[in-house]
């Protein structure tokens, strides 16, 4: 399970000593780590927060990004950085793997993103979806890597697809 990945030291520093070790810290800048399972449309909402179609995106319900993708603007004096993440539960990938590959992606994400406070996790789930287990595992491991308080302090919750349904 992902959280045996927060107690075991020498596994972070496996991780986080292959990417940059410096941290986005500059008071004007405001990070949106996008969470959730396959699907549920994390690209399309990062481009949306970006105001353009910075990240590839397709159908619901298949992956498109595999790895982390970093992209940063400036708008009005502010550094907007949006780190889009592979779906948790990823379609392309068999369940095991998958889980280890989001807790790495995400312990990753972490290691750069600010301590101070303007972090933000939008947690992205599709409108009229059930809630279903696969949800709920979802946001088990989400907790299991930010810890729960963590999680719920900087976490928003945003409905994706809503376009489909009439209102």
């Amino acid at each position: 399970m992902c959280f045996k990945i927060r107690d075991d030291p020498s596994f972070l520093e496996l991780v986080t000593s292959n990417h940059r070790k410096e941290r986005i810290s500059d008071e004007f800048t405001r990070i949106f780590l996008l969470v959730g399972k396959t699907g549920s449309g994390k690209s399309a909402t990062g481009s949306s927060i970006l105001g353009s179609s910075a990240f590839k995106f397709g159908d619901a319900g298949t992956s498109v990004t595999s790895e982390m993708t970093i992209i940063s603007v400036v708008r009005q004096g502010y550094t907007l950085t949006v780190v889009d993440t592979p779906g948790i539960m990823d379609t392309s990938v068999d369940s095991t793997e998958a889980k280890w590959k989001s807790c790495r992606e995400m312990i990753h994400a972490m290691s750069i993103c600010p301590t101070s406070g303007k972090l933000a996790i939008p947690l992205v789930l599709k409108y009229g979806e059930r809630f279903t287990e696969e949800n709920r595992a979802t946001i088990r491991i989400l907790k299991n890597i930010f810890g729960e308080e963590n999680l719920w302090k900087s976490c928003v919750i945003i409905f994706t697809h809503s376009n489909t349904f009439d209102v």
